[in-house]
C-alpha cells in the first residue's frame, strides 16, 4: 500500500506575501479536487491602479469543524479541509478553466509547530488588504434550503423596485400611470414575501452573519464585488442589502435578526468615512490619524467586539484587526501566545488613547466581579448585555440615550503613564459616598416574568423602600421633583410637552405612582378622583391568590401596576411604571451630598461617587482598601449632570487608581 504524503506549505518569501491557490477545473462535480498554490506580494500592488495586479476572488465562509477531515490534492499531496471547504471548492470549480482563489484554511499555514503560528499571525495582518483589494469577495452559506431560489428572485425585484420607482410628487402627469405599475409590483412582490418570511429568517441566522472574521471580510471588501452563495443560487450583496432595508420596514418585529446586518452596515459606514477624510489629507495613506481631527464612531467597533462570535476569545480583537487599525486604533499586533487578559488590557488602553474619552468604561458594568480582568476592561469575550425596550435593560447605562451630558466638562482622559498593569491612573474627583442603597434582584432578559412592561415583586419593593426613605426624610416638593427627574431619567423627553417643560398630565401620573409607593399610607390615591384605584387595591388585598409570604403592600403594587392596560385606570399611571419598569435592574440611590441617583443595581452603600476627566456621567466606584478603586457603573445624579461639580479650577483634581 502507497504511503500518503500530506502536503506542507513551504515558507512564504516574505511578511507581505500570501499564497494564492490555483483550482484545477473538472467537468465532473464527483472528480476529486486538485488545487496548486502560488505567492503574491503586496509589496508589488498599485493600491491606484489594481487592474495591474494579478485577479483572484477570495472566499469568505464558516470553517465549521476545527480540523479539516475530507482530503483534497495540493501539488499531486494530500491536504484535508473541513466539509464546509470541500463543498465551497465544489461549488466554485469550473469545468473548462482554472479558478484563483484565496482560501484562509489551505493559502495559510495551519500546522501546530511555532513556524506555523509565526506565519498565522504575520496572515492575521494582511487579510484586510487581501479582502479588500480582491475582484470578487464570495460568501459562501453553504447548502441551499427549498425557498432560496425564490427568496432571491424576490429580493432582486425589490431592489430594482426600490431603486427604479418613479417620484409621483416630482414627475406628475403621465408618471402617474406607471407609479400605479409601481405600485402592484410592491404589493405584488411583498404579498409573496410574506410567505417566504420564514426562509428569510432561516437565512440571516446562518452563523456567518455572526463571526468575527467573516464581519471584517465583508465590511472591508467592495460591496459591488461581493457575491452571496448559498448552493446554487446567489445575489449581489448589493442586491440583498437593498432588500434588507425594506424587509425592515416590512417586519420590524424581526429587528433583533438584522442586529448583525445593522452592525456590518455601520462598520462599513464609518470606514467609508475615514476613507473619505484621508483623501482630503493623505490619497497615499490607508491608516487615519487624530492629526486629520477625525473622530470616527467607536459604538460600532466595541458592540462588533463584544457581539460577534469567534472560536478563541483572542480572535475577538485579532478577527477584526485590519478593520480596527484603519479606523485609528493601534491594537496589539496579533499574537497568539499572550493571554486573553493582558490582549483585552492593551486593546482597552489602546482604545482609549484613541478616542481620548472613558465611554469604554460603559461595557465594562457586571453582575458580579472578575478576578481575571481589571474593573475597567471589558469582558469582550461575552456578548453585551444590553436589552431593547421594554425588557428590563441589563447594561446599566441607557439613560445615557436620553441626555446629551457632561458632567466633567467635555474633557480628555489625562496622559497617564502605565503605572503597573491592570492598572489605570486617571485624574478626577469624589463626589460622595452612597449612603442610602435600595436595589431590586437582577432580572434575566427573556424571563417569562419579564414580560411587557411588569413590574416584578424584587422591583416593586425597592421602589416601595426607596420611596418611603424619601417620604420619611423629606417631604419638600423640590425633593419630589428631584427624585422624579432622577427615577425617570431614561425616558425623560418623553415626559415633555411641546414647549420642552414636562405636562401637568405626566407630573401627575409620577405623583399617583410615588403615592402608590407609600401604601397603605398612601393620601392621593384615597382622594375620590382615584376611586378606581381604591377599589382594585381592595379587590387584591381581598383576593384569594395573594401571597402572604410576602409583604402584603408589595405584593398589591406588584399586582396593581402589572395591569396597566386596564382602560378603567389611570392611563398615566401605567405609563410611568413602565417607564420605570424598563429600567427594572437599577438601583436607587441616595448620596451623602443628597442627591438622587440611579445605576446599575451591582452599586452597594458606601461605593464612592466620582467625576473622572474624559468621562461624560459620574461613576460609582469600589474603594479596594489600599487607596485604590474597582469601576462599578455610570450613574446619572440629579444635578450633577452638567458640570456643576466639576472644579473650575482642575489643579483641585487628584489622581484616581482604577485596578
Amino acid at each position: 500500500m502507497t504511503e500518503i504524503q500530506f502536503y506542507h506549505h513551504q515558507p512564504l518569501s516574505s511578511p507581505r506575501c500570501f499564497r494564492i491557490i490555483n483550482l484545477e477545473p473538472a467537468r465532473s462535480p464527483k472528480a476529486p479536487i486538485n488545487c496548486t498554490l502560488s505567492e503574491l506580494d503586496l509589496n508589488q500592488v498599485d493600491f491606484d491602479n489594481l487592474t495591474s495586479f494579478a485577479p483572484y476572488e477570495a472566499l469568505s465562509y464558516l470553517w465549521g469543524d476545527r480540523v479539516g477531515t475530507v482530503p483534497v490534492m495540493c501539488s499531486g499531496r494530500q491536504l484535508l479541509v473541513t466539509p464546509n471547504c470541500h463543498g465551497a471548492l465544489i461549488r466554485l470549480r469550473k469545468s473548462f478553466r482554472a479558478r484563483r482563489l484565496f482560501i484562509d484554511a489551505i493559502c495559510i499555514d495551519q500546522g501546530e509547530g511555532s513556524t506555523s503560528q509565526r506565519e498565522r499571525e504575520e496572515q492575521v495582518k494582511l487579510m484586510g488588504q487581501v479582502y479588500a483589494i480582491a475582484a470578487r469577495v464570495i460568501i459562501w452559506l453553504g447548502p441551499s434550503r427549498k425557498l432560496t431560489g425564490r427568496l432571491f428572485k424576490i429580493m432582486k425585484v425589490m431592489h430594482w423596485h426600490e431603486k427604479e420607482r418613479p417620484d409621483t410628487f416630482a414627475y406628475p402627469g403621465p408618471l402617474h400611470a406607471q407609479a400605479r405599475r409601481f405600485s402592484f409590483i410592491h404589493d405584488a412582490v411583498h404579498g409573496r414575501l410574506s410567505s417566504l418570511r420564514e426562509e428569510f429568517w432561516q437565512l440571516i441566522r446562518h452563523p456567518w452573519f455572526t463571526r468575527t472574521w467573516t464581519t471584517q471580510e465583508q465590511v472591508l471588501a467592495d460591496n459591488n464585488v461581493c457575491l452571496l452563495l448559498c448552493g446554487n443560487h446567489q445575489i449581489r450583496w448589493v442586491t440583498f442589502s437593498s432588500a434588507f432595508y425594506s424587509l425592515l420596514q416590512m417586519w420590524p418585529t424581526a429587528n433583533d435578526l438584522f442586529e448583525n446586518l445593522q452592525l456590518r452596515m455601520s462598520l462599513r459606514y464609518e470606514l467609508s468615512r475615514a476613507y473619505y477624510e484621508l483623501s482630503q489629507f493623505n490619497e497615499h495613506s490607508r491608516v487615519p490619524t487624530r492629526s486629520i481631527g477625525w473622530s470616527p464612531n467607536y459604538e460600532a467597533i466595541w458592540k462588533g467586539i463584544r457581539n460577534l462570535n469567534s472560536t478563541v476569545p483572542q480572535d475577538k480583537i485579532f478577527g477584526m484587526y485590519s478593520l480596527i487599525i484603519q479606523l485609528g486604533i493601534n491594537i496589539p499586533e496579533p499574537d497568539y501566545s499572550m493571554t486573553e487578559a493582558d490582549l483585552f488590557e492593551k486593546a482597552t488602553r489602546a482604545m482609549i488613547e484613541a478616542r481620548q474619552t472613558l465611554e469604554l468604561l460603559l461595557y465594562c458594568v457586571r453582575l458580579d466581579s472578575q478576578d481575571h480582568l481589571p474593573s475597567w476592561v471589558p469582558d469582550w469575550s461575552t456578548k453585551n448585555s444590553e436589552v431593547g425596550y421594554p425588557y428590563p435593560e441589563r447594561g446599566g447605562f441607557r439613560f445615557l440615550d436620553q441626555g446629551v451630558y457632561k458632567s466633567a466638562r467635555g474633557t480628555h482622559v489625562t496622559q497617564q503613564r502605565v503605572i503597573r498593569q491592570g492598572t489605570l491612573a486617571l485624574k478626577g474627583i469624589i463626589i460622595s459616598n452612597i449612603e442610602f442603597c435600595s436595589a431590586p434582584s437582577y432580572i434575566e432578559y427573556g424571563d417569562g416574568s419579564a414580560s411587557r412592561f411588569l413590574p416584578f415583586y424584587s422591583f416593586a419593593d425597592a421602589c416601595r423602600r426607596f420611596c418611603q426613605h424619601v417620604a420619611s426624610s423629606s417631604p419638600d416638593p423640590s425633593v419630589l421633583n428631584a427624585v422624579r427627574r432622577t427615577l425617570l431619567f431614561s425616558y425623560y423627553g418623553e415626559l415633555l410637552d411641546y414647549r420642552g417643560k414636562e405636562s401637568n398630565e405626566e407630573i401627575e401620573a409620577f405623583n399617583l405612582w410615588f403615592d402608590l409607593m407609600l401604601h397603605p399610607n398612601h393620601s392621593l390615591l384615597a382622594m375620590s378622583e382615584h376611586e378606581a384605584w381604591e377599589e382594585r387595591c381592595n379587590q387584591v388585598l381581598d383576593s384569594p391568590d395573594l401571597d402572604l409570604r410576602r409583604d402584603p403592600s408589595v405584593e398589591l403594587i406588584a399586582t396593581v401596576l402589572h395591569n396597566y392596560n386596564q382602560r378603567d385606570l389611570n392611563e398615566p399611571i401605567h405609563r410611568a411604571a413602565g417607564i420605570l419598569a424598563s429600567t427594572a435592574n437599577y438601583a436607587m440611590m441616595i448620596l451623602g451630598t443628597g442627591h438622587f441617583a440611579r445605576g446599575f443595581l451591582s452599586c452597594k452603600q458606601y461605593d464612592v461617587v466620582a467625576l473622572l476627566a474624559g468621562s461624560k456621567v459620574p461613576v460609582a466606584l469600589r474603594p479596594d482598601g489600599n487607596g485604590r478603586y474597582r469601576f462599578v457603573a455610570p450613574l446619572y445624579v440629579d444635578g450633577i449632570m452638567f458640570g456643576e461639580a466639576w472644579p473650575e479650577d482642575e489643579s483641585e483634581l487628584i489622581d484616581i487608581l482604577l485596578v
